[in-house]
């Protein structure tokens, strides 16, 4: 699997972004700010990439997939934002203030850490199999992701994804906000490929300042 990576009309893309975005959630409209250099998918391959995310995740529901602005992708794009809630469970079905959720999923992950692990593993196991089908030949993918602790905006979760085919690697670093907007759980999350650990910091600093740039319609 190769990453074939290329700037590409970056100034007109920046210029045809959309300022404002907005999506529906917990049944209520939210809107947010384009992120500074990332664009909507543009051209064939950045919206198979992203039509193949939505089709993959069966259990959420995926509101926007955010690209570099002009870069041409390969089978993954160097960096992305994926925002996401569950399409069901009691984090959808039940309004919860952002510190009630915020505190809830913080003693859920506290009690079970074991939870961790075998999430991790079941992860890998399902995205494997649906890799391996989908491109017709072996496909290994594995993640070490965990919660890394909260403030008053964010749960945060973060750590690597390893994708193995055709003897080549792809490495791979995720960070994640878990937030409340309109009173339900939603989260942000950014993918860097071809990136390590130390990359990690920053990207969490990233979700969550972009996680608090989204206002719904039901928050105060």
């Amino acid at each position: 699997m190769i990453i074939a990576s290329a700037v590409l009309a970056a100034l007109p893309a920046l210029a045809d972004a959309p300022a404002t975005l907005s999506f529906s959630h917990a049944g209520s409209t939210v809107t947010m700010p384009m992120p500074s250099k990332y664009c909507l998918p543009q051209g064939d391959r950045q919206n198979e990439f992203a039509n193949s995310l939505k089709a993959d995740d069966t259990r959420s529901f995926i509101y926007l997939v955010l690209m570099p602005c002009g870069e041409a992708t390969g089978a993954y794009p160097d960096s992305f934002f994926v925002i996401k809630a569950p399409n069901s469970g009691q984090y959808m079905m039940t309004p919860f203030s952002r510190a009630a959720l915020i505190a809830k999923l913080s003693a859920f992950f506290a009690a079970r850490p074991d939870l961790v692990a075998a999430m991790n593993a079941q992860a890998g196991a399902r995205a494997s199999e649906k890799a391996s089908r989908d491109a017709g030949t072996k496909v290994e993918m594995s993640q070490s992701a965990g919660p890394l602790g909260n403030d008053q905006d964010c749960l945060y979760v973060g750590g690597s994804l390893t994708i193995k085919a055709n003897g080549e690697t792809l490495p791979l670093v995720v960070a994640e906000c878990a937030t409340a907007v309109n009173d339900h759980l939603i989260s942000v999350f950014q993918y860097r490929a071809n990136a390590d650990l130390s990359a990690l910091p920053a990207m969490l600093a990233e979700v969550r300042r972009v996680a608090m740039t989204m206002k719904g319609a039901a928050d105060k």
